[in-house]
Protein backbone atom coordinates (compact mmCIF):
# COMPACT_ATOMS: atom_id res chain seq x y z
CA UNK A 1 0.00 0.00 0.00
CA UNK A 2 1.27 2.95 -1.53
CA UNK A 3 -0.76 5.59 1.00
CA UNK A 4 -1.09 6.22 4.42
CA UNK A 5 -4.62 5.06 5.88
CA UNK A 6 -5.78 5.60 9.57
CA UNK A 7 -4.14 2.87 10.93
CA UNK A 8 -0.68 2.92 9.10
CA UNK A 9 1.63 4.76 7.42
CA UNK A 10 2.28 3.48 3.72
CA UNK A 11 5.02 2.16 1.87
CA UNK A 12 6.43 5.70 0.46
CA UNK A 13 6.27 7.43 4.36
CA UNK A 14 8.44 4.56 5.44
CA UNK A 15 11.07 4.86 2.85
CA UNK A 16 11.31 8.45 3.60
CA UNK A 17 11.18 7.91 7.25
CA UNK A 18 14.08 5.17 7.27
CA UNK A 19 15.85 6.96 4.48
CA UNK A 20 16.21 9.92 6.86
CA UNK A 21 17.43 7.35 9.75
CA UNK A 22 19.76 6.04 7.72
CA UNK A 23 21.50 8.96 6.74
CA UNK A 24 21.48 10.32 10.38
CA UNK A 25 23.15 7.01 11.46
CA UNK A 26 25.99 8.01 8.80
CA UNK A 27 25.73 11.73 9.48
CA UNK A 28 26.19 11.40 13.15
CA UNK A 29 29.47 9.35 13.63
CA UNK A 30 30.61 11.03 10.65
CA UNK A 31 30.26 14.46 11.79
CA UNK A 32 32.31 13.27 15.19
CA UNK A 33 35.37 11.38 13.21
CA UNK A 34 36.07 14.72 10.90
CA UNK A 35 36.05 17.01 14.21
CA UNK A 36 38.60 14.56 15.50
CA UNK A 37 40.74 15.31 12.01
CA UNK A 38 43.27 17.76 11.68
CA UNK A 39 43.56 20.70 9.67
CA UNK A 40 44.07 19.56 5.85
CA UNK A 41 42.88 19.19 2.48
CA UNK A 42 41.24 15.56 3.52
CA UNK A 43 39.25 17.40 6.21
CA UNK A 44 37.96 20.01 3.68
CA UNK A 45 36.73 17.26 1.12
CA UNK A 46 35.10 15.06 4.63
CA UNK A 47 33.21 18.54 5.24
CA UNK A 48 31.97 19.06 1.65
CA UNK A 49 30.43 15.20 1.87
CA UNK A 50 28.74 15.69 5.47
CA UNK A 51 27.71 18.83 4.12
CA UNK A 52 26.25 17.25 0.95
CA UNK A 53 24.90 14.49 3.45
CA UNK A 54 23.16 17.21 5.85
CA UNK A 55 21.77 18.72 1.98
CA UNK A 56 20.12 15.11 1.45
CA UNK A 57 18.86 14.76 4.71
CA UNK A 58 16.71 18.51 4.53
CA UNK A 59 15.64 17.45 0.62
CA UNK A 60 14.34 13.78 2.50
CA UNK A 61 12.85 15.13 5.16
CA UNK A 62 11.08 18.17 2.63
CA UNK A 63 9.48 15.33 0.22
CA UNK A 64 7.82 13.57 3.46
CA UNK A 65 6.50 16.67 4.47
CA UNK A 66 5.01 17.21 0.96
CA UNK A 67 3.97 13.32 0.44
CA UNK A 68 1.88 13.69 4.52
CA UNK A 69 0.25 17.08 2.53
CA UNK A 70 -0.69 15.51 -0.49
CA UNK A 71 -2.21 12.39 0.86
CA UNK A 72 -5.52 13.91 1.84
CA UNK A 73 -5.34 15.85 -1.47
CA UNK A 74 -4.91 13.05 -3.31
CA UNK A 75 -7.90 11.32 -1.45
CA UNK A 76 -10.28 14.20 -1.96
CA UNK A 77 -8.77 14.78 -5.79
CA UNK A 78 -10.25 11.03 -6.56
CA UNK A 79 -13.46 11.62 -5.04
CA UNK A 80 -13.87 15.04 -6.87
CA UNK A 81 -13.47 12.97 -9.80
CA UNK A 82 -15.43 10.69 -9.30
CA UNK A 83 -18.72 12.76 -8.19
CA UNK A 84 -18.18 15.53 -10.76
CA UNK A 85 -18.19 12.82 -13.41
CA UNK A 86 -21.19 10.88 -12.06
CA UNK A 87 -23.29 14.23 -11.03
CA UNK A 88 -22.20 16.45 -13.57
CA UNK A 89 -24.85 19.05 -12.89
CA UNK A 90 -23.32 19.52 -9.18
CA UNK A 91 -26.71 18.63 -7.68
CA UNK A 92 -24.76 16.44 -5.24
CA UNK A 93 -21.57 16.03 -6.45
CA UNK A 94 -20.51 18.74 -4.14
CA UNK A 95 -22.12 17.98 -1.12
CA UNK A 96 -20.25 14.43 -1.65
CA UNK A 97 -17.01 15.54 -2.04
CA UNK A 98 -17.34 18.05 0.86
CA UNK A 99 -19.23 15.78 3.36
CA UNK A 100 -16.99 12.89 2.69
CA UNK A 101 -13.98 14.80 3.52
CA UNK A 102 -15.78 16.53 6.68
CA UNK A 103 -16.22 12.60 7.69
CA UNK A 104 -12.63 11.55 7.40
CA UNK A 105 -12.10 14.23 10.22
CA UNK A 106 -14.91 12.41 12.31
CA UNK A 107 -13.81 8.78 10.75
CA UNK A 108 -9.90 9.13 11.95
CA UNK A 109 -10.66 10.76 15.30
CA UNK A 110 -12.98 8.06 16.45
CA UNK A 111 -11.47 5.32 14.92
CA UNK A 112 -8.00 6.17 16.39
CA UNK A 113 -9.45 7.07 19.98
CA UNK A 114 -9.69 3.29 20.43
CA UNK A 115 -5.89 3.16 20.78
CA UNK A 116 -5.43 6.46 23.05
CA UNK A 117 -5.36 4.89 26.38
CA UNK A 118 -1.82 3.25 26.73
CA UNK A 119 0.52 2.49 29.32
CA UNK A 120 3.03 5.26 27.93
CA UNK A 121 0.43 7.97 29.30
CA UNK A 122 2.00 7.31 32.37
CA UNK A 123 3.66 10.95 31.39
CA UNK A 124 0.85 13.01 30.58
CA UNK A 125 -1.62 11.52 33.41
CA UNK A 126 -0.37 14.29 35.92
CA UNK A 127 -1.36 17.26 35.81
CA UNK A 128 -4.15 16.64 34.18
CA UNK A 129 -3.71 19.72 31.57
CA UNK A 130 -0.95 17.50 29.79
CA UNK A 131 -3.81 15.15 29.31
CA UNK A 132 -6.07 17.47 28.01
CA UNK A 133 -3.40 18.73 25.81
CA UNK A 134 -2.43 15.21 24.20
CA UNK A 135 -6.38 14.27 23.45
CA UNK A 136 -6.44 17.88 22.29
CA UNK A 137 -3.72 17.45 19.44
CA UNK A 138 -4.67 13.85 18.39
CA UNK A 139 -8.06 15.38 17.10
CA UNK A 140 -6.56 18.50 15.88
CA UNK A 141 -4.02 16.26 13.74
CA UNK A 142 -6.99 14.95 12.19
CA UNK A 143 -9.04 17.48 10.99
CA UNK A 144 -6.03 19.75 10.03
CA UNK A 145 -5.89 17.81 6.36
CA UNK A 146 -9.81 19.40 6.11
CA UNK A 147 -8.72 22.92 6.69
CA UNK A 148 -5.80 23.13 4.26
CA UNK A 149 -8.01 21.24 1.64
CA UNK A 150 -11.44 23.73 2.40
CA UNK A 151 -9.89 26.32 -0.07
CA UNK A 152 -9.10 23.47 -2.16
CA UNK A 153 -12.67 22.43 -2.24
CA UNK A 154 -13.59 26.20 -3.19
CA UNK A 155 -12.11 26.28 -6.52
CA UNK A 156 -13.04 22.25 -7.12
CA UNK A 157 -16.99 23.99 -6.27
CA UNK A 158 -16.54 27.00 -9.06
CA UNK A 159 -14.58 24.76 -11.72
CA UNK A 160 -16.61 21.19 -11.54
CA UNK A 161 -20.08 22.05 -9.63
CA UNK A 162 -21.01 25.14 -10.54
CA UNK A 163 -23.07 23.87 -13.37
CA UNK A 164 -26.35 24.50 -11.12
CA UNK A 165 -25.49 26.27 -8.49
CA UNK A 166 -24.52 29.44 -9.76
CA UNK A 167 -22.52 30.80 -6.64
CA UNK A 168 -21.27 33.90 -7.01
CA UNK A 169 -17.18 34.35 -5.72
CA UNK A 170 -18.75 35.81 -2.72
CA UNK A 171 -21.44 33.31 -1.95
CA UNK A 172 -18.49 30.91 -2.62
CA UNK A 173 -16.58 32.68 0.02
CA UNK A 174 -19.21 32.73 2.61
CA UNK A 175 -20.36 28.84 2.04
CA UNK A 176 -16.33 28.80 2.85
CA UNK A 177 -16.41 30.77 6.12
CA UNK A 178 -19.23 28.63 7.13
CA UNK A 179 -18.49 25.38 6.44
CA UNK A 180 -14.58 26.49 8.30
CA UNK A 181 -17.28 27.09 11.32
CA UNK A 182 -19.29 23.96 11.01
CA UNK A 183 -15.42 21.80 11.05
CA UNK A 184 -14.22 23.74 14.31
CA UNK A 185 -17.71 22.75 15.79
CA UNK A 186 -17.68 18.83 14.58
CA UNK A 187 -13.84 18.67 16.29
CA UNK A 188 -15.13 19.72 19.18
CA UNK A 189 -18.00 17.22 19.34
CA UNK A 190 -16.02 14.45 18.00
CA UNK A 191 -13.44 14.88 20.73
CA UNK A 192 -16.15 15.06 23.32
CA UNK A 193 -17.62 11.29 21.84
CA UNK A 194 -13.74 10.25 21.41
CA UNK A 195 -13.39 10.27 25.16
CA UNK A 196 -15.84 8.00 26.30
CA UNK A 197 -14.95 5.38 23.10
CA UNK A 198 -10.62 5.87 24.14
CA UNK A 199 -12.14 4.68 27.58
CA UNK A 200 -14.05 1.85 27.34
CA UNK A 201 -12.40 0.28 24.47
CA UNK A 202 -9.73 -0.78 27.40
CA UNK A 203 -12.82 -3.10 28.75
CA UNK A 204 -14.56 -3.51 25.54
CA UNK A 205 -12.18 -5.60 23.27
CA UNK A 206 -14.33 -5.80 20.30
CA UNK A 207 -15.54 -2.04 20.62
CA UNK A 208 -12.89 -1.38 18.08
CA UNK A 209 -14.23 -3.24 16.04
CA UNK A 210 -17.38 -2.51 16.53
CA UNK A 211 -16.50 1.26 15.98
CA UNK A 212 -15.14 1.32 12.38
CA UNK A 213 -18.39 -1.02 11.46
CA UNK A 214 -20.82 1.53 13.25
CA UNK A 215 -19.14 4.86 11.21
CA UNK A 216 -19.58 2.76 8.03
CA UNK A 217 -23.33 2.32 8.86
CA UNK A 218 -23.66 6.70 9.86
CA UNK A 219 -21.85 7.23 6.60
CA UNK A 220 -24.88 5.55 4.62
CA UNK A 221 -27.53 6.72 6.84
CA UNK A 222 -26.33 10.38 6.74
CA UNK A 223 -27.07 13.03 4.02
CA UNK A 224 -24.14 12.89 2.32
CA UNK A 225 -24.27 10.13 -0.45
CA UNK A 226 -28.02 10.50 -0.98
CA UNK A 227 -30.53 12.84 0.87
CA UNK A 228 -31.32 10.27 3.86
CA UNK A 229 -34.89 11.26 3.59
CA UNK A 230 -37.60 8.84 2.76
CA UNK A 231 -41.71 9.53 2.21
CA UNK A 232 -42.22 7.96 5.43
CA UNK A 233 -42.08 10.56 8.30
CA UNK A 234 -41.36 8.17 11.03
CA UNK A 235 -38.12 6.50 9.09
CA UNK A 236 -36.91 10.12 8.63
CA UNK A 237 -37.44 11.12 12.42
CA UNK A 238 -35.73 7.72 13.20
CA UNK A 239 -32.96 8.17 11.24
CA UNK A 240 -32.34 11.85 12.47
CA UNK A 241 -32.53 10.77 16.08
CA UNK A 242 -30.87 7.48 16.09
CA UNK A 243 -27.49 8.81 14.32
CA UNK A 244 -25.51 10.95 16.10
CA UNK A 245 -23.59 12.36 13.24
CA UNK A 246 -26.72 13.46 11.32
CA UNK A 247 -27.09 17.01 12.43
CA UNK A 248 -23.49 17.55 11.14
CA UNK A 249 -24.12 16.54 7.39
CA UNK A 250 -27.82 18.19 7.91
CA UNK A 251 -25.95 21.69 8.75
CA UNK A 252 -23.57 20.80 6.03
CA UNK A 253 -26.44 20.89 2.97
CA UNK A 254 -27.93 23.87 5.06
CA UNK A 255 -24.76 25.88 4.53
CA UNK A 256 -24.15 24.78 0.89
CA UNK A 257 -27.58 24.77 -0.56
CA UNK A 258 -29.68 28.29 -1.08
CA UNK A 259 -33.24 26.88 0.11
CA UNK A 260 -32.00 23.64 2.51
CA UNK A 261 -34.58 22.88 5.38
CA UNK A 262 -32.67 22.03 8.59
CA UNK A 263 -34.65 19.25 10.59
CA UNK A 264 -33.99 20.46 14.37
CA UNK A 265 -35.30 17.28 15.22
CA UNK A 266 -31.39 16.16 14.06
CA UNK A 267 -30.36 18.32 16.97
CA UNK A 268 -31.78 15.85 19.58
CA UNK A 269 -29.37 12.76 19.49
CA UNK A 270 -25.99 14.70 19.72
CA UNK A 271 -27.84 17.06 22.62
CA UNK A 272 -28.34 14.04 24.49
CA UNK A 273 -25.00 12.58 23.93
CA UNK A 274 -22.86 15.84 24.84
CA UNK A 275 -24.83 15.89 28.03
CA UNK A 276 -24.21 12.47 28.97
CA UNK A 277 -20.65 13.33 28.09
CA UNK A 278 -19.97 15.83 30.09
CA UNK A 279 -21.95 14.62 33.33
CA UNK A 280 -20.08 11.26 33.38
CA UNK A 281 -16.46 11.79 31.57
CA UNK A 282 -16.17 16.28 31.50
CA UNK A 283 -17.39 17.53 34.85
CA UNK A 284 -14.83 17.47 37.64
CA UNK A 285 -12.16 16.11 34.83
CA UNK A 286 -13.71 12.40 35.56
CA UNK A 287 -12.18 10.90 31.91
CA UNK A 288 -8.43 12.34 33.43
CA UNK A 289 -9.22 10.15 36.76
CA UNK A 290 -10.62 7.38 34.62
CA UNK A 291 -7.88 7.13 32.38
CA UNK A 292 -5.42 7.98 35.04
CA UNK A 293 -6.94 4.07 36.67
CA UNK A 294 -6.60 2.26 33.36
CA UNK A 295 -3.33 3.94 32.45
CA UNK A 296 -1.86 2.84 36.03
CA UNK A 297 -4.00 -0.59 35.99
CA UNK A 298 -1.90 -1.52 32.51
CA UNK A 299 1.29 -0.38 33.77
Amino acid sequence: MLRNNITEYGLIAKIFHWATFLFLIIQIPFGFYISDLEFSVERINYENYHNIGGIIIFYVVLARLIWKFLNPLMFISVYTFVFSTLYSSGIRGYIISVGILVFSGISSTINSSTTWVQPKLLNFVAPSYKLKILFTSKVYFNFVPIFYLLPVMIIVQRVFFNQDFKFTLQESLIIFVNTLILVFLTMIYSYLVAIPISILSKNLTDLKDLTSHFLRVVLYLSPILWTAKTDIVIVNILLQILNPFYFIFEALNFVIYRNYDFSYIALISPTIISILIYMFFIKNDQYVNKVKSLVYLNA
